[in-house]
C-alpha cells in the first residue's frame, strides 16, 4: 500500500540514463524515422483482386435463421405455457390479489391472440397444430374465468 504524504513536494518525473531512441526521434521527424526503420524490412507483394460480391456479405450476427410457422408456434406455445405456470403460481399464493394477477392475464391474452393468428397459417397436417389448439383453448378458458369473476370470493 502506498502512503502519500501531503507535505512532501512532488518530484518531476524524468528519465534517467541515456536512451538513444528518444533522442533520435526528437532530432528527426517521424517520416524520416519510419522510412529508416522500414528500409530494411521486406514484405511479400499482395495480389488483391476486386470482387463484385463484397456488397452481399453481412456480418454473421445479422444473419437470422428463417423460422417457419412450426418453430414460431413452438416458441409461442412455450411462452404461453410459462405465463400460464406463473399465473397458476400466483393463484396459489395466499396474499395474491386479483390486481396482482391482472398483468399475467393481460400477457396471456396477448400471447393467445398472437398464437391464434399463427394457428390459422399452420398446415392442417401439422402435428403441432393440436397442441397449439389445446393451449389456446386452455388459455381462453382461464382468461374467461378471470373476467367472469370466478376467482372472487
Amino acid at each position: 500500500m502506498v502512503i502519500i504524504d501531503p507535505n512532501k513536494p512532488i518530484q518531476p518525473v524524468t528519465k534517467t540514463g541515456n536512451d538513444n531512441s528518444t533522442s533520435r526521434i526528437q532530432s528527426e521527424g517521424f517520416d524520416a524515422v519510419f522510412k529508416q526503420e522500414m528500409a530494411g524490412k521486406t514484405t511479400a507483394p499482395v495480389n488483391i483482386e476486386p470482387s463484385s460480391q463484397v456488397g452481399d456479405v453481412r456480418p454473421a450476427w445479422l444473419e437470422k435463421e428463417a423460422q417457419g410457422p412450426a418453430s414460431m408456434a413452438l416458441d409461442r406455445v412455450d411462452n404461453l405455457i410459462d405465463t400460464m405456470a406463473a399465473y397458476q403460481n400466483k393463484l396459489a399464493e395466499n396474499g395474491a390479489t386479483l390486481h396482482d394477477i391482472h398483468g399475467l392475464v393481460e400477457q396471456m391474452s396477448t400471447q393467445s391472440e398472437s398464437l391464434a393468428r399463427l394457428f390459422d397459417k399452420m398446415d392442417a397436417s401439422d402435428s403441432l397444430k393440436a397442441i397449439v389448439d389445446q393451449s389456446l383453448m386452455l388459455s381462453s378458458m382461464e382468461i374467461s374465468r378471470y373476467y367472469d369473476g370466478y376467482y372472487i370470493d
